[in-house]
């Protein structure tokens, strides 16, 4: 089991090399998304850049709200998922938040920043680690990044049941990766204690727009509003979103994903000193049994190949890289690089 004491400060976040790669690990978005129509979309759009984007985002809420079965009112547009981490952890200063890890970085430093106490548990501990800390904000991933783990939707439901008085912060922005049960945005109507963020950067392949949201209650949303800047979505953003909600199409086939993680997964676990850890998802932790996870990026790095380093995820994450599943010519490419590592 994971070590959940607090890790270190120390935070790259997925693909931070810039220059030209044969491959890419390193970063957990659906790298099949096609972009050409969003493009021609956008630059259509062009001119409307001079001239300031909705202050509040009043009119796209109504269209994404339809798309949920949602009221706009429960609804925060956001520029990226981070902000609304960020907005949620402002809202609550002060508060005591457990953390379920290992996980994104961001839940940690957001509650840092905004003076919460920490704690942080395993998945498989977040019911006693609750009745033992009491705390007023419960951080979690689901599915998890950076393992793919995910949590029973029914196990979440009896803990909003049974802790009112919690609020539960639930990153779903991985929501589309995984075959599983997913939490059902319907809690929003049943649970005042239900807070659901969601990022488009994953699913659609976008993370340099910056585009997510909060979706809560309304009461929820109106005090997290209150912390909000205008104008956060800009105006390419929330254009992209139209697009994506009318008009958005690939080839995306979570099930053939699925199949290609678990074939390059076997691969991996043939060579010796690789672990892959089981995975919902087809990103995925691999335990390295001796060498240190730097020494293995650095050394894949100079042969064009960026993995990503799960060191900042948890404690004693020196050991551990996380990885993505590409096409079937880039990880064979990656499996051949491991075994020459290997003998190196």
């Amino acid at each position: 089991m994971f070590d959940t004491k607090t890790h270190s400060e120390t935070v790259k976040h997925g693909d931070d090399y810039k220059g030209e790669l044969r491959a890419n690990f390193s970063s957990n978005v659906w790298f099949g998304a096609q972009h050409e129509g969003l493009y021609a979309h956008l630059n259509q759009c062009m001119p409307q850049i001079c001239r300031y984007p909705e202050e509040h985002n009043d009119q796209l809420k109504t269209e994404l709200a339809a798309t949920l079965n949602t009221q706009p009112n429960e609804l925060l547009l956001t520029n990226g998922s981070v902000e609304g981490i960020y907005l949620l952890a402002q809202t609550f200063s002060g508060s005591k938040s457990l953390i379920v890890q290992p996980t994104f970085s961001e839940y940690a430093r957001a509650c840092k920043a905004n003076k919460h106490e920490i704690s942080y548990c395993n998945a498989c501990d977040l019911s006693g680690n609750i009745v033992k800390t009491n705390p007023g904000l419960v951080w979690l991933c689901t599915p998890n990044n950076p393992d793919g783990y995910c949590f029973d939707p029914a196990y979440l439901e009896m803990l909003l049941h049974k802790h009112p008085d919690t609020l539960f912060i639930m990153d779903v922005s991985f929501r589309e990766f995984s075959l599983t049960k997913q939490p059902d945005f319907e809690w929003i109507n049943h649970f005042p204690n239900v807070v659901f963020i969601y990022s488009f950067t994953k699913r659609y392949g976008i993370p340099g727009l910056r585009l997510g949201y909060i979706h809560s209650n309304s009461q929820i949303i109106d005090k997290v509003s209150e912390f909000s800047i205008p104008w956060s979505v800009n105006t390419l953003a929330a254009e992209s979103l139209k697009y994506i909600i009318g008009q958005y199409h690939d080839e995306f086939n979570i099930e053939n994903w699925l199949a290609k993680k678990d074939t390059f997964c076997m691969k991996i676990n043939e060579i010796s000193n690789f672990e892959c850890i089981p995975s919902k998802t087809p990103f995925f932790l691999v335990k390295l049994q001796k060498e240190n996870s730097a020494e293995l990026k650095h050394y894949l790095l100079e042969r064009g190949i960026l993995i990503r380093d799960a060191a900042n995820f948890f404690h004693n994450g020196e050991q551990y890289i996380r990885l993505l599943t590409l096409t079937d010519d880039k990880n064979t490419l990656l499996i051949q690089e491991l075994g020459k590592w290997k003998q190196h």
